[in-house]
């Protein structure tokens, strides 16, 4: 329907729609200004996919976060194409890469039609570059996600066990963690013994 329209009302109804849906995202809202909202709402890019497309791979070198505005995204951990875990409508995915620029960890696929809006890393560096305040904000993100792995100031799970200070990737439902205190606990204690012999 709206590629019936002409170009310049085409791109301003698109541009009010990607605004409506920015100033619905709660984890672009919640972390810049007003201002920068406005333009990153012209950086948005709309995309469509059918079942088994995959949105990004393991190898996959454009950094983005999409934004699931139809459809079901599975989220797999190899080329075997079962699904870990799933988003719907209204969770994004994508956003750890964006935020850091660290290579993915899941392939992205798509279970059915999927509407998609995507923002790419490149794109919001190049608008915080006249935001300041902002550009501050993204890096401390970026920092607390990259050196500190708090995931916390996302306020995102993992998706399987529900957690907020890891992702699937490191589950300890589902992956062997060990505990660090107690394994250096443990090679002090032993070191300790040896020494005494």
């Amino acid at each position: 329907m709206l590629s019936l329209l002409p170009p310049h009302l085409h791109d301003k109804v698109t541009e009010q729609m990607n605004k409506k849906f920015v100033n619905e995202s709660k984890i672009l809202r919640t972390n810049f200004s007003e201002k920068i909202i406005h333009r990153i709402a012209s950086g948005v890019q709309e995309k469509m996919y059918g079942p088994g497309d995959v949105v990004y791979d393991l190898a996959d070198q454009e950094l983005a976060i999409y934004f699931i505005i139809k459809g079901t995204i599975g989220m797999c951990y190899s080329k075997i194409n079962k699904p870990v875990f799933t988003l719907k409508k209204a969770n994004y995915f994508g956003e750890i890469s964006f935020y850091t620029g660290l290579q993915r960890t899941v392939i992205a696929q798509c279970q059915d039609f999927t509407q998609l809006f995507s923002l790419k890393r490149e794109t919001m560096l190049g608008i915080l570059v006249e935001y300041p305040l902002d550009k501050e904000m993204y890096h401390m993100i970026k920092d607390n996600l990259a050196t500190y792995e708090k995931y916390q100031i996302l306020e995102v799970k993992c998706q399987i066990c529900q957690q907020e200070n890891h992702f699937e990737d490191i589950c300890p439902s589902i992956h062997y963690v060990p505990d660090k205190f107690d394994v250096i606990q443990q090679y002090l204690v032993e070191q300790q013994e040896f020494a005494d012999d």
